[in-house]
């Protein structure tokens, strides 16, 4: 009696596996471009302080594009004032995943500098 595996039965197994994990990660890919989208608004509506020194530039998640710009004033940038964090040029700011023009997040800015989300 033989015992243990064929390399045909070890083989046809790895494949089996391969597939589940190829369709279990395309799976999750939404997800994850979900994800980008909702961290990236809030890191963009939170995370800014009125007036504080760290304010700095920030860069945008691959999966994650401007969709739309809205600005009082017109204009393409939002320049806070250091000292006060008011700016001239309030509006939304829509965000955009790239897999799904649907899904959306809208960052709005007021004239004091705040800013919040949907």
């Amino acid at each position: 009696m033989n015992r243990g595996f064929t390399v045909i039965e070890l083989l046809l197994s790895v494949a089996i596996i391969a597939v589940i994990s190829a369709i279990g990660i395309s799976a999750m890919s939404p997800v994850n471009t979900d994800k980008a989208l909702i961290t990236e608004t809030e890191k963009y509506a939170s995370t800014y302080s009125v007036g504080a020194a760290g304010n700095q530039m920030q860069t945008l998640h691959d999966e994650v594009k401007i969709s739309a710009l809205a600005l009082t004033g017109g204009g393409f940038e939002i320049v806070f004032s250091k000292l006060t964090g008011a700016t001239t040029q309030s509006g939304t700011v829509t965000l955009t995943t790239l897999r799904d023009a649907g899904t959306t997040k809208v960052i709005t800015i007021t004239s004091t500098g705040a800013a919040y989300s949907n």
